[in-house]
C-alpha cells in the first residue's frame, strides 16, 4: 500500500559520476542508460522520482530530480501459507510446511490466521514492512546502473582493481543539501564538480541539485548536451552566413562534436582550393571522420568550399592560432589523397580484376575474383528472369561491366586508404576511364542498401548487381553454416537480406523467393550434393521470409503479415507487399471482417471433414442462402481473377469483402453437415469453392477482425 506522496518528505536528487573522457560517439547512450537506470529503480522501489533531466559532457554522466521521496512508504502485506489442509496432520498437529511458514514470518503457530484465496483455505500472516530510506537503496541504485552500462570494452586505472569505460575521479550524489553516502570504485561521494579543464580548473561546490547547471556554466562548462548542440549549431549558422556557405548536414558527426567538447567555440578555416579538384567524398571524409571538421558549400552552386569548421573546447585569446594548427593537420591528409588519386587513374579497373583472384574473401568460401564471377552470373540470371516476365529491357551487357568492375577498386590506393570509399571511388575511376554513367554510377550503387532508410540503386542494372552482391554473400556464409545467432551478425546477413527485399519490393522486380534463391544456391560452385543444396533453398527461405516479417512489422501486426506469407500465392516478394498494403487499407471493413470470420468456419469444417471432391452440382443446390453464395462466387471469380492480372490487390479484397452478406447467410441458413451424402458434399464443395477465393491472395482465416 503506497502513502500518497504529499506525505512524504520530498526532495531534489543529484547524482553525477566524474571521469576523464568519454567516448563521444558513446555519450547519448551511456547518458541514456545511466539515467534509465536510476530512474527506473527509483520507481520501482516506490520513491517517486518526479522532473527527471539527463547531463553529459566527455567528463561526466549525470541525472537529477526536481524530487524524490526521502524514504519507501511502509506497507502491510498478506504474507500466503500452505493450505489449511497440508498444513495439519489428522491429529490437529502442525505439519513441517506450517512449522517453516511460521518460521518465515518470525511467529509462532498459534499467530497464524487463516485465509480464503483463490485457491482455496490457506494459513496467512500480515507482515508489516517498514520503507528504506534513500539513503540505504541509493548504493545499491547506483552500483546496478554501473553494471548495466553498455560498455563495449572496459580499461583499468591506477592499481588494476577498478573497471570501467574511463577511470572515474569524483562522485555527486546529493538529495537536497544532503550528501549521501556512496562509494564509486573507491570514491566516495561529496558535493564537488570539476569545471573546464583549462578555464576553470578549481572545483565547483554544488550546494543543491537546482544550482548544478549554472554553477557548471560558471565553471565554463554547458552539461545539458542538447544546449550544448544548439549552441554549436548556432555558431555554424553565423558563420554559414559569414561565407555565404551551408554544412553539409551531418546529424551523426554534430552528436559527435557536442560529445568532445564542454564550452563550444565554431571557428573556420580552409585548405587550398587545387584540392577540390579530388572527389569531395574523399575530403569529406577526411574532414568529417578523420578531423570532426565540418565541411561547407556555396549556398547558391551547392559545389564544395575550400573552408571547414572546426569546434575547438576553449575560447582562445588567439583563435587564429588554432585555425592555423587546424589547416596545418588537414593539408598533408589532402596532398596524401591527391597523390592516391592521381596515382590510381594511371591503372584501368579492369587491370584490376585479375589480382583480385589473390584477394581472400573468406577462406572457406574463396577470393574476391571467385565472387565477382559468381555476382556476374547471378545478376545476369536475375535479369534475364525479369526481362522474360516484363517489358523491364534490362541491359545484360551493362550488367555484366558492373559486375566485373564493381570491388576492383578494392585494390586502389584510394580505397586502401580510406575503405569507406569503396564503390565510391570504383565509379569515379570508371566514369575517368570513359565508361557509361548507367556503369559508373552501378558500380557505387551495387553497394545499396548500406543502412535501414538508405536509398536503393536507380538503375535496374545496378539492382540487379546490387541482388546478386547481396545474395551471393548469404549463400555464401550458409553453405559454410556461418548463419546469424542471436545479436550476433559479423556479415551482416540480415541487412544483406532486408536489402534484397527492400530492392525487390521498392524497384518492382518481378522476381520470387524461388528465383532469388535458386539462382544464388546453383551459383555456389562448392556445393554438389543435391540434398545440400535443397537444404540451403529451405534455409534461405526461412531466414529471407523472416526478415519479411521485420521488414513489415513497422507498419502491420502479426496477423496481417500471416494473412499474406499463409496465402495459398506466396511467391513473389513484392505482390506480398501490395497485398499487405491492401489489407491495412481495409483493415476496418466491417464486410471484409466478416468474410474473415467464414474463411476461419469454412477451414475447419473442410479440415474436420472428408471431402469428396471440391466440385457444386448447381442442381443439387435446393436452398435459397446456398444458391445466392453459389451465383455470386461465380460473379466473383472472373473479376478477382482481374484484379489479380493488374496486382489490384484493394479490388480483390473489395470482391471478397462483397461476399460477406451471401456467407453470412450461408452460415445462418444452411446446415451444412446434412444426413444427406449429397447435399453435404456438394454443400462442402460450395464451402471449399468459396475458401479457394479468399486464401488464394491471403489467409483471411488469420485475421481476428
Amino acid at each position: 500500500m503506497n502513502a500518497d506522496k504529499a506525505s512524504l518528505n520530498r526532495q531534489s536528487l543529484l547524482i553525477e559520476l566524474g571521469c576523464e573522457e568519454l567516448p563521444p560517439k558513446d555519450l547519448l547512450k551511456l547518458s541514456k542508460s545511466f539515467s534509465d537506470s536510476i530512474s527506473t529503480a527509483l520507481e520501482k522501489l516506490g520513491l517517486s522520482p518526479e522532473g527527471r533531466k539527463d547531463y553529459a559532457t566527455p567528463r561526466r554522466l549525470a541525472v537529477s530530480f526536481t524530487a524524490v521521496n526521502e524514504s519507501q512508504p511502509d506497507q502491510t502485506t498478506m504474507r500466503r501459507g500452505p493450505a489449511t489442509k497440508s498444513a495439519y496432520d489428522s491429529d490437529g498437529n502442525p505439519t513441517p510446511a506450517a512449522n517453516g511458514f511460521a518460521k518465515s514470518v518470525g511467529v509462532s503457530i498459534e499467530e497464524l490466521i487463516t485465509i480464503d484465496t483463490d485457491k482455496g483455505e490457506c494459513l496467512g500472516f500480515e507482515v508489516f514492512e517498514k520503507g528504506q530510506s534513500l539513503t540505504q537503496l541509493l548504493q545499491g541504485i547506483i552500483d546496478d546502473a554501473m553494471k548495466s552500462l553498455p560498455i563495449a570494452k572496459r580499461m583499468r586505472w591506477g592499481e588494476g582493481k577498478y573497471e570501467f569505460v574511463r577511470p572515474v575521479h569524483w562522485l555527486i550524489a546529493l538529495y537536497g543539501e544532503t550528501v549521501l553516502p556512496v562509494t564509486v570504485f573507491g570514491i566516495q561521494s561529496g558535493n564537488q564538480t570539476q569545471g573546464h579543464r583549462i578555464h576553470h580548473s578549481e572545483a565547483l561546490l554544488i550546494a543543491n541539485p537546482f544550482e548544478y547547471e549554472a554553477k557548471l556554466e560558471q565553471g565554463y562548462v554547458i552539461v545539458d548536451f542538447s544546449s550544448r548542440k544548439n549552441k554549436i549549431s548556432e555558431q555554424i549558422q553565423k558563420l554559414e552566413e559569414k561565407y555565404n556557405a551551408e554544412v553539409n548536414a551531418n546529424e551523426s558527426l554534430l552528436n559527435e562534436v557536442t560529445g568532445l567538447v564542454e564550452w563550444p567555440v565554431a571557428l573556420s578555416g580552409k585548405f587550398d582550393s587545387r584540392f577540390l579538384k579530388i572527389p569531395h567524398e574523399v575530403l569529406t571524409i577526411s574532414m568529417e571522420i578523420h578531423q570532426r571538421y565540418f565541411s561547407l558549400k556555396d549556398k547558391q552552386t551547392g559545389t564544395y568550399l575550400n573552408r571547414f569548421i572546426t569546434i575547438a573546447n576553449l575560447e582562445s585569446e588567439d583563435p587564429q592560432q588554432v585555425i592555423t594548427g587546424n589547416e596545418r593537420v588537414i593539408s598533408p591528409r589532402f596532398a596524401d589523397a591527391e597523390f592516391f588519386w592521381e596515382q590510381d587513374k594511371k591503372t584501368p579497373l579492369i587491370e584490376q580484376l585479375p589480382k583480385l583472384n589473390k584477394v581472400v574473401f573468406h577462406k572457406d568460401i574463396g577470393t574476391q575474383g571467385e565472387r565477382v564471377a559468381k555476382i556476374e552470373k547471378i545478376a545476369c540470371e536475375l535479369a534475364a528472369t525479369i526481362n522474360a516476365s516484363s517489358d523491364a529491357n534490362i541491359d545484360v551487357a551493362s550488367i555484366q561491366k558492373i559486375s566485373q568492375l564493381c570491388k576492383c577498386d578494392l585494390l586502389t590506393d584510394m580505397v586502401q586508404e580510406f575503405p569507406e570509399l569503396q564503390g565510391n571511388m570504383g565509379k569515379y575511376y570508371a566514369a575517368h576511364q570513359g565508361e557509361s554513367n548507367l556503369v559508373a554510377e552501378g558500380i557505387e550503387e551495387h553497394y545499396l542498401p548500406r543502412f535501414a532508410g538508405d536509398i536503393i540503386p536507380n538503375s535496374k542494372e545496378a539492382c540487379c548487381v546490387a541482388l546478386a552482391e547481396k545474395l551471393d554473400t548469404i549463400a555464401s556464409l550458409f553453405s559454410i553454416e556461418q548463419y546469424p545467432t542471436g545479436s550476433k551478425d559479423p556479415y551482416a546477413l540480415r541487412r544483406a537480406a532486408l536489402g534484397v527485399l527492400r530492392i525487390i519490393i521498392e524497384a518492382e522486380l518481378s522476381l520470387s523467393f524461388t528465383d532469388v534463391i535458386e539462382t544464388s544456391v546453383k551459383a555456389q560452385l562448392q556445393i554438389t550434393s543435391a540434398e545440400t543444396q535443397q537444404a540451403m533453398r529451405d534455409k534461405m527461405r526461412a531466414f529471407i521470409v523472416d526478415r519479411y516479417r521485420h521488414f513489415e512489422s513497422n507498419r502491420a501486426t502479426a496477423e496481417q503479415i500471416n494473412a499474406v506469407l499463409q496465402a495459398k500465392s506466396t511467391e513473389y516478394p513484392l505482390a506480398l507487399s501490395k497485398r499487405l498494403t491492401a489489407l491495412i487499407t481495409l483493415k476496418d471493413d466491417q464486410n471484409l471482417a466478416t468474410v474473415a470470420a467464414a474463411s476461419k468456419r469454412a477451414n475447419n469444417l473442410l479440415r474436420d471433414n472428408n471431402l469428396q471432391r471440391n466440385t457444386v452440382d448447381e442442381s443439387t443446390l435446393i436452398e435459397v442462402a446456398e444458391k445466392a453464395l453459389y451465383n455470386n462466387l461465380q460473379q466473383a471469380k472472373p473479376l478477382l481473377e482481374q484484379a489479380r492480372s493488374t496486382n489490384n490487390y484493394q479490388e480483390v479484397l473489395i470482391k471478397l469483402a462483397s461476399l460477406a452478406p451471401s456467407v453470412d447467410g450461408f452460415f445462418n441458413d444452411i446446415m451444412v453437415m446434412a444426413e444427406d451424402e449429397k447435399l453435404r458434399q456438394n454443400r462442402l464443395g460450395l464451402l471449399d469453392t468459396f475458401a479457394n477465393l479468399a486464401n488464394t491472395d491471403y489467409d483471411l482465416s488469420a485475421l481476428s477482425i
